[in-house]
């Protein structure tokens, strides 16, 4: 007679908590999720919707008032690196890496989608 061992949501989460914590490259879990979400992209309309009752948090006493929506929108199209519609969160981690150090490092490359260009001039 075999037993089935069933697992509760609560065991499958520890089991996996223990997993991320000894895992080289999982155990920072951002890490984790961009490696698991990396085709994944939230649009225009998502991100404005789920930022833009936080907007207020970010509202800059200097600057002229701008609709929440509107920054949002401003927000988005500047993460929003290859204009593709959508960002992902590789798109939010600097390719020239994540400290301050590498602020310098971040402009020396730049890739410009083959779409975008009209003209090369040498």
């Amino acid at each position: 007679e075999h037993k089935v061992e069933i697992k509760t949501p609560d065991t499958l989460m520890a089991g996996f908590s223990k997993f991320l914590r000894n895992h080289s490259t999982y155990c920072k879990f951002e890490n984790m999720w961009a490696e698991l979400s990396e085709d994944v992209e939230i649009d225009l309309e998502s991100f404005t919707s789920a930022l833009a009752p936080r907007m207020n948090k970010l509202k800059d006493p200097n600057m002229e008032v701008v609709a929440s929506e509107d920054r949002a929108r401003q927000i988005f199209s500047a993460l929003d690196a290859q204009f593709s519609g959508g960002v992902t969160l590789k798109e939010l981690i600097p390719r020239s890496g994540e400290t301050l150090e590498d602020v310098d490092n971040d402009l020396l490359t730049f890739d410009v989608p083959l779409k975008q260009l009209k003209e090369v001039r040498l």
